[in-house]
C-alpha cells in the first residue's frame, strides 16, 4: 500500500468520525460553535489535501532528479544503454565532467592527458606569439604624397584589424618573382563592416584600412611602394615579422620554387636553396645544421677545437654545436642562488654549444675521457658530432635598427650636405674674390706696363736731364772759374787802382799826406 492510499483512508475515517461527533453533540453546542468546528474541519481537509499534493510533487521531482525519465528504472535496456538508471543530478554531473574534459583535457589510463580547449588555446597562443596574425590578398588602393597608404582587406573569420596596430607589409609574390618587403606601417583608420570592438568579425567582409609609415621612408622605398600600388600587386600583412627558424626551408616543395616536380627531384638541398635565396646569404642557410667531420688525426674534439681556433676556422666558435648523450642526469644551468633550475635526464640526446656550461663544467671538459671526474656525456655520433648553427635573426629588431641607422645616416648626410653647401658658398665667395683679384691683377699688369713705359720715358728724360745737367754743370764750372778769374783780375785791378790813387793823392791823415 502506497502513501497516497494510506492518507486517503485516513482522511475518509477522519471525515466519518467528525460527522459522527458533530451529530452526537449538535444538541449541546450552539450554532456558532458548530460553524466554527465545521470551518476547522474544512481547513484541516484543505491542509491535508495540499500536503498530499506536495508529497506527490516531491516524489515526482525525486523521480526526475535521481531516476531516468525515459521509462521504467528497472528496464534492462536502459541499464545497458546508460549504465543503470540515471536522474538529472547524475546527468548534470556527467555533463559537467564531460565539459571539464573538453575544456581541460581527458586523462587517459596511461597517465597522459588528451589536449582540451585550454591546451589548444595555449598552443594557438604559442603559434601566434611567434607568427602573429596574417591578412592575405590586401589590395593597395592609393599612396599619397605624405606616404599615407589606403588598402582594401578581406576581413578574417576570427580577428580584425584594430587601430594603431603595427603591420609589416610584404608583397604576395615570392622572392623569385620579385616579391620584396615594403615596410612597417601603423593602422590609422579602419572603415567598413565589423569594426566595432563589441561585434564579431564578418567573414569575407571588406574593410578599408588607412596606414601611416612607422618610420620616415627613403626615396627608394617610396618608389618601390608607388610601383607596387600602380601595378595593383597583392600584399600580405603581418602584425609581427615572420620568425627566423633553423627549419625554415626544411619543407621546401616544387611549388615554392615555381618549377615542376621532375626538375625539383633532380636538385639537391644546396641547389634548391641557391635558387630561392640571395647569393650573399645562401651559404649561411646551406651550411645551417650541417655536420662537419672531425679529422681522424685528433683523438678528441677538445684537441680539434683548440687547433681549429688557432687556424681561425671557417665557422665562429660560438656557432659550433656538438651532439651529446647524457650518461647521467645533470643540471642544465644554475641560478644566482646556486639552486638547480633545469636538468638533463639520463640518456637524453641534445645539441649543445661547445662553450656551454653544464654542472659548472664546459661541454668539452665533460667529454674529456682522460679526466675521471668528467666523461659524464658521450658523443651521439663519432663521425657527425659537430655542426654549424646559424645565428637566428630578429627581423623586427633588424628592421627597426635599420631605420634608426638610416635616420642617423640621413641626418649625417644632411649635415654633410649642409657643410658641402657651406663649402660651395665659401668657394663661390672665394671665386668672386679670386675674380676680383684677377681683375685687379690685370689692372695692375696694365698699370705695370704703363708704368714701365713711363719709366722708360722718365729714364730717357732723366738721362737727357743728366746729360743736360752735366753740360750745365760743365758750363757753370767754366763760368765759375771764369768768374773767379775775372773777380781776381778785378780785385787785382782795383788794388792797383787804389795804389795808384793813393800814390797820386795820399790820405791826409797819413804822414805822406801831412807833409
Amino acid at each position: 500500500m502506497d502513501l497516497e492510499t494510506t492518507l486517503l483512508i485516513l482522511a475518509v475515517l477522519g471525515t466519518i468520525l467528525f460527522l459522527v461527533a458533530l451529530v452526537m453533540s449538535y444538541k449541546s453546542w450552539r450554532w456558532h460553535t458548530m460553524l466554527l468546528v465545521g470551518l476547522v474541519f474544512v481547513a484541516g481537509a484543505v491542509a491535508t489535501w495540499m500536503s498530499v499534493e506536495t508529497l506527490k510533487v516531491h516524489q515526482s521531482w525525486r523521480g526526475i532528479l535521481f531516476l531516468d525519465d525515459l521509462g521504467d528504472p528497472d528496464d534492462p535496456k536502459l541499464s545497458i544503454q546508460f549504465g543503470g538508471p540515471m536522474g538529472l543530478i547524475e546527468k548534470t554531473e556527467k555533463l559537467r565532467k564531460e565539459n571539464y574534459e573538453i575544456e581541460f583535457g581527458k586523462e587517459e589510463d596511461d597517465g597522459k592527458r588528451e589536449g582540451g580547449i585550454v591546451q589548444l588555446q595555449s598552443q594557438l597562443a604559442e603559434v601566434l606569439l611567434d607568427r602573429g596574425r596574417l591578412w592575405n590578398d590586401a589590395q593597395p588602393l592609393s599612396l599619397s604624397e605624405d606616404d599615407v597608404l589606403i588598402l582594401e582587406v578581406t576581413q578574417p573569420k576570427t580577428y580584425r584589424i584594430e587601430k594603431n596596430v603595427p603591420l609589416y607589409i610584404f608583397e604576395e609574390k615570392t622572392f623569385l618573382e620579385g616579391g620584396r618587403y615594403l615596410g612597417m606601417f601603423f593602422v590609422e583608420e579602419v572603415i567598413g563592416n565589423a569594426t566595432d570592438e563589441e561585434s564579431d568579425p564578418t567573414p569575407g567582409g571588406k574593410v578599408q584600412v588607412t596606414l601611416r609609415p612607422g618610420w620616415p621612408i627613403s626615396e627608394g622605398e617610396r618608389n618601390r611602394l608607388s610601383a607596387s600600388v600602380n601595378n595593383r600587386d597583392l600584399w600580405r600583412l603581418y602584425d609581427k615579422t615572420p620568425v627566423d627558424r633553423h627549419q625554415a626551408f626544411a619543407g621546401l616543395e616544387a611549388d615554392d620554387m615555381k618549377i615542376d616536380e621532375e626538375e625539383f627531384s633532380t636538385l639537391n638541398r644546396e641547389d634548391r636553396l641557391r635558387k630561392i635565396l640571395p647569393p650573399d646569404s645562401a651559404d649561411e642557410f646551406i651550411e645551417d645544421y650541417q655536420p662537419f667531420i672531425k679529422p681522424v688525426e685528433f683523438e678528441s674534439i677538445r684537441e680539434f677545437i683548440k687547433e681549429y681556433d688557432k687556424k681561425n676556422g671557417k665557422y665562429p666558435r660560438d656557432r659550433i654545436e656538438v651532439g651529446v648523450k647524457f650518461l647521467e642526469a645533470l643540471p642544465a644551468r644554475q641560478n644566482d642562488d646556486e639552486e638547480e633550475d633545469l636538468n638533463f635526464a639520463k640518456g637524453q640526446e641534445v645539441w649543445l654549444g661547445i662553450d656551454d656550461v653544464v654542472a659548472r663544467r664546459s661541454v668539452l671538459e665533460l667529454l674529456d675521457v682522460s679526466d675521471d671526474a668528467a666523461a659524464k656525456i658521450e658523443l651521439i655520433d663519432e663521425e657527425d658530432s659537430l655542426r654549424y648553427s646559424r645565428k637566428l635573426r630578429d627581423y623586427a629588431y633588424l628592421f627597426r635598427d635599420f631605420y634608426r641607422k638610416g635616420q642617423s645616416h640621413e641626418f649625417e648626410i644632411s649635415e654633410k650636405m649642409g657643410e658641402i653647401e657651406g663649402v660651395k658658398q665659401v668657394k663661390a665667395e672665394k671665386a668672386k674674390v679670386i675674380a676680383q683679384f684677377r681683375e685687379e691683377k690685370a689692372r695692375l699688369k696694365n698699370d705695370s706696363a704703363q708704368f714701365s713705359h713711363e719709366q722708360k720715358i722718365l729714364e730717357s728724360l732723366t738721362n737727357s736731364l743728366s746729360a743736360s745737367r752735366k753740360a750745365v754743370d760743365t758750363a757753370l764750372k767754366k763760368v765759375r772759374q771764369e768768374t773767379i778769374r775775372l773777380g781776381e783780375e778785378l780785385n787785382t785791378k782795383q788794388l792797383k787802382a787804389i795804389r795808384d790813387i793813393d800814390r797820386r793823392a795820399p790820405d791826409p791823415g797819413t804822414p805822406a799826406g801831412a807833409g
